[in-house]
């Protein structure tokens, strides 16, 4: 009976000391357990690691990488420039050198955000006319933040909405601005560029207020007027006609000649500019001949 009780006191202090020995080790952990989101066309790196592996070679074994983007096998680095934006799936593996079986594999999602980008072409202004514009702002992820440095008098901006509004009060050729968008993603996308505002004169006005009565038989002349737009102006007739034998000049805005018939006629002169695209004004008078 004793020797039975040695036996299995020995036998129980051999598993003992064998127990530790014998526990499994905890499961390899590949880290980080998620990826940072990328950018299109900006450069992107996360490194892969594995907990207890030593320098393992990874795989992707199931999903699709972004275009633009490999997972360095020797390193687990996964790096490049993204080329297109949206949510991709894919698993990697880790391999303990050249054995087949994988010691760890993770499953991820990685987004690519759209680059950020903003209209930089803001259409012409002109003094002394109503002007409003947004500028159109895309990609990132709203809302934006944005700031527009160089404005001149009569005309503000409004960050959140990116609307330039206001009425111009002088000319100006490339006026020079800067513009910033900073978005609300992570990371976090900047944007900042150079753009010009052209402010063109205040439109062609015709300023004559009316024209002198003439006299039959008599030489008759009357100047038309006009300012803002720019120089060369070209004179029309629109509407009704001039008495027989006058003329109004087509460069100069003068109304001559001798007129032969008694009576009121009234016309709609116009005069254009020479901006690009051209500016008007119409205006009606009244021409009275009298004996």
């Amino acid at each position: 009976m004793r020797t039975n009780r040695s036996k299995v006191a020995a036998v129980s202090g051999l598993i003992a000391l064998l127990a530790p020995a014998c526990a499994p080790n905890p499961p390899a952990v590949v880290t980080p357990d998620t990826l940072p989101n990328g950018v299109v066309d900006a450069d992107y790196s996360a490194t892969l690691t594995v907990t207890g592996a030593g320098s393992p070679r990874w795989e992707v074994i199931a999903g699709t990488l972004p275009p633009g983007l490999v997972l360095r096998s020797e390193t687990g680095t996964l790096e490049g420039k993204p080329t297109a934006d949206g949510l991709f799936s894919f698993t990697v593996a880790a391999y303990p050198g050249p054995l087949p079986f994988a010691v760890a594999q993770a499953s991820f999602s990685l987004t690519v955000i759209p680059a950020l980008a903003a209209d930089t072409v803001l259409p012409d202004a002109r003094v002394g006319v109503a002007y409003y514009y947004q500028i159109p702002v895309r990609g990132g992820v709203p809302p934006y933040q944005l700031a527009l440095v160089g404005l001149p008098a009569g005309l503000g901006f409004d960050s959140p909405t990116g609307i330039i509004a206001g009425t111009p009060v002088l000319p100006w050729e490339d006026l020079p601005l800067e513009l910033t968008v900073i978005d609300a993603g992570q990371p976090r996308q900047q944007l900042t560029r150079a753009l010009t505002l052209e402010i063109r004169p205040a439109p062609v006005r015709i300023t004559t207020t009316q024209l002198s009565a003439a006299k039959l038989n008599s030489n008759y002349s009357a100047q038309l007027a006009a300012e803002g737009g720019l120089e060369p102006y070209e004179w029309r007739v629109v509407g009704g006609w001039l008495p027989d034998d006058l003329r109004l000049s087509r460069s100069s805005g003068a109304i001559t000649g001798i007129p032969r018939s008694v009576g009121t006629v009234e016309l709609y002169i116009q005069v254009l500019d020479g901006d690009v695209p051209q500016n008007t004004d119409t205006k009606s008078f009244t021409l009275t001949v009298g004996p």
